[in-house]
């Protein structure tokens, strides 16, 4: 009975991690695409926001990193994996 625990445990797991890189990649794409026109607009007050904002982006990259080691430290929770 634990397996099925676990492996339920492990699909959640990736649907977080899919769920966050997601959130991540959109973040990142709104990011470049307003320090771009910030750029070309020589707008400072959007170059100051895009890198505040960078400071979500790290929060996720350490969120998606620190899932990544709980689903490697899982051992993949499936046959092959443990």
């Amino acid at each position: 009975m634990a397996a099925i625990h676990t492996d339920k445990a492990f699909e959640q797991d990736l649907r977080n991690l899919r769920e966050k890189l997601l959130a991540m990649g959109a973040k990142v794409e709104a990011l470049v695409a307003q320090s771009v026109r910030a750029l070309t607009d020589r707008d400072s007050a959007l170059a100051e926001k895009v890198v505040g904002a960078d400071r979500e982006v790290n929060r996720l990259e350490v969120d998606i990193d620190d899932l990544c080691r709980r689903i490697l430290a899982q051992g993949g929770g499936g046959p092959q994996g443990g």
